[in-house]
């Protein structure tokens, strides 16, 4: 390739919609910009210049690094990075296709980009493509709602947080370097799938995940969620920012190679602080083998960096299956679960079925599908006279879990958020100690229990369990959004602030978001702030009425026309800061905000945080507070397992401050 060549194909270009500047290592589109690791630029500007013709894999190691002495794994993490950049799916390719056991194929034709007046004609852009709606949470949003709007952070946003962490020092680096990295932690990153076949993709996925989660069963034991490990897929970073970015001492690495039934797993464990090579092993077995090599690997990830561990204490007994084309059935089932829409909801437990239809003592199965079940009126739009059957049905397939192993972390959560949502409080924390005692590392349980804990006024508590997650969870902005959220019910506004702005980081862009900076801004007097936040998600009839109730407290003149309009609010929201309850405690109106309240208890609305938020106290110190916990259940609760942070016995009731 002569130099005037060289020098054209690093010239921007269009494709499709997105700008592309090789030297920049920069796609954009409209006001987005990406950006993209020099390798995987480089095999993008190699495929444009062959575009329409498939290209080998062999080419494109010789022509991008000059050699073919390269893991083809990294050709891969580059390949899937230019997809996610390019909002490009390998199953529906519309920009980068796969042609199995041949190469890869650019399907768009590169346009030119006028960069002079004699630079030829570039032809319109097409529009972007509409990003898919992100469903609407109908009930039981304490959790699952904002784990639906933390849908939308893509892992290239993490990366840029990772990648250029000048942009965004002030939150994220202070709250990484809080704590110490324990020596006792370590990063599971994805296993690299060594074929073209999809199938074996979701086989090295779930592998990967069941590592991680035999892994959170281990007391004392660090593991970052599949969350945040997934984050790094694909990307060619050095293991040393991995591991300041998930704050762990160990990181993982591994592969898979399925050959109809055989297999070939390779395994190395580095100590990120020094670039230590700890361990590494290779396994060739048979595939029926797959749960005893995972669990070996788990045992030796743990006995290597905690040497005072006794992993095999606590993995529990082995609730697999033998049959593969069932554990098949389970791995396509968890991918749809967790992509987290209607569809692949539905889909996700029609394949579950199909997984414990085939061996009926498949427990894991048994208690995803449980989840599953749990989670779909979540994502779902259902007539409410069907939600109780759904209810059931969760609650059934989660104990018939448990008959066949009763450390299935999973059937425990569902369990408890199923008993307390029916205000049996009590029997949920059974079933909330039960899970973290068998799973003390799975952010999930941590986060659902913190949600139970917040809703009946252990605020400090579930502050402590919603950081926990979050040191599970440290690149996800939902887990942020989560510890800014305790700190505004413990009233510790700068920590809140700092966590709101790392949540957004993050990638995180909820309403749920805009609605706790909202009430950060009004704590503050930041009137102007408040109200632009309001206006933000649309000319609703709730901002119009919440930016009346801003209007009267700065003029109490106004203040008999907000009290008047908030009655046309619901009694509160499924999360906090919204409704007539939350804009009553802003005015300081005890009658109101009582008013409110019982309205909630009536409807049988969960409680969330809003009755313990610090403006509350108008109605924490209603003598009428007692008659409404009782009825929420909560009273029973309190005398078993202690009294809410604000809150203490008095004779025969109790009373708040």
């Amino acid at each position: 390739m002569n130099a005037e060549t060289s020098q054209r194909e690093r010239l921007p270009f269009r494709l499709g919609p997105w700008r592309v500047d090789p030297d920049l290592c920069q796609v954009a589109d409209g006001e987005r910009k990406r950006h993209v690791e020099p390798r995987a630029m480089a095999v993008l500007v190699y495929l444009a210049s062959h575009a329409g013709t498939t290209v080998s894999r062999e080419q494109l190691l010789d022509g991008v690094w000059k050699t073919r002495f390269v893991v083809e794994e990294v050709l891969t993490r580059c390949i899937s990075q230019l997809r996610q950049v390019l909002d490009d799916d390998a199953r529906n390719p519309r920009i980068l296709q796969t042609v199995p056991k041949l190469g890869y194929r650019l399907l768009l034709t590169p346009e030119a980009v006028q960069v002079a007046a004699s630079a030829p004609h570039v032809a319109p852009t097409p529009e972007a493509p509409a990003r898919g709606s992100i469903p609407l949470v109908k009930r039981r949003a304490v959790w699952i709602a904002v784990a639906a709007l933390a849908i939308a952070p893509t892992a290239w946003i993490a990366w840029s947080v990772l990648r250029a962490p000048e942009a965004h020092a002030p939150a994220r680096e202070q709250e990484l370097s809080l704590r110490p990295v324990p020596r006792h932690s370590v990063a599971i990153l994805p296993f690299v799938s060594m074929s073209s076949d999809p199938e074996d993709a979701v086989f090295a996925d779930g592998m990967t995940e069941e590592v991680i989660q035999l892994l959170s069963r281990v007391p004392r034991l660090r593991v970052p969620s599949r969350t945040s490990s997934f984050h790094f897929r694909n990307r060619d970073a050095d293991l040393g920012s991995i591991g300041r970015a998930l704050g762990v001492a160990h990181v993982l690495e591994g592969s898979v190679r399925r050959d109809q039934g055989h297999l070939r797993i390779t395994v190395q464990l580095i100590d990120v602080r020094n670039d230590a090579h700890i361990w590494s092993e290779v396994y060739e077995r048979e595939l029926a083998a797959i749960f005893d090599v995972q669990r070996q690997i788990a045992i030796t990830i743990a006995q290597k960096v905690g040497d005072s561990l006794r992993p095999e204490l606590s993995l529990g007994k082995r609730s697999a299956t033998q049959d593969m084309v069932a554990y098949q059935f389970y791995l396509a089932a968890q991918a749809l679960q967790n992509v987290r829409t209607e569809q692949d909801m539905r889909a996700s437990i029609d394949l579950y079925k199909s997984a414990v239809a085939r061996d009926p003592r498949f427990g894991e199965a048994w208690a995803a599908l449980a989840l599953a079940y749990w989670q779909l009126p979540g994502y779902a739009d259902i007539e409410p006279s069907k939600v109780g059957e759904i209810d059931a049905m969760a609650k059934a397939t989660a104990q018939r879990a448990l008959a066949l192993d009763d450390s299935l972390g999973a059937a425990h959560v569902v369990l408890a958020d199923y008993e307390h949502t029916y205000r049996r409080t009590s029997v949920a924390e059974l079933h909330h100690r039960r899970a973290l005692a068998v799973m003390p590392g799975d952010s999930r349980l941590h986060g659902f229990y913190a949600a139970m804990l917040a809703e009946t006024g252990k605020v400090a508590e579930a502050l402590n369990h919603r950081e926990v997650a979050w040191r599970l969870e440290p690149l996800s902005g939902n887990a942020a959004y989560h510890v800014a959220r305790g700190y505004l019910a413990a009233g510790r506004d700068e920590d809140a602030s700092r966590f709101v702005q790392l949540s957004r980081e993050l990638g995180f862009d909820g309403v749920a978001l805009d609605h706790a900076a909202a009430y950060l801004a009004i704590r503050s007097r930041d009137y102007a702030s408040a109200r632009t936040l309001w206006k933000k998600r649309g000319d609703t009839e709730e901002s119009r009425v919440m930016i009346e109730v801003i209007e009267a407290l700065q003029k109490p003149e106004l203040r008999p026309a907000a009290l008047a309009a908030i009655q046309a609010l619901a009694p509160w929201h499924a999360l906090p800061f919204r409704g007539r309850f939350y804009a009553a405690c802003l005015l300081r109106d005890r009658e109101a905000a009582y008013q409110a309240a019982a309205a909630g208890v009536e409807r049988g609305l969960d409680a969330t945080d809003n009755w313990w938020i610090p403006e509350a106290a108008v109605l924490r110190t209603d003598t009428r507070f007692a008659e409404l916990a009782s009825r929420m259940n909560f009273v029973d609760y309190w005398r078993k397992y202690g009294w809410p942070d604000r809150c203490a016995a008095r004779g025969a009731s109790f009373e708040c401050s």
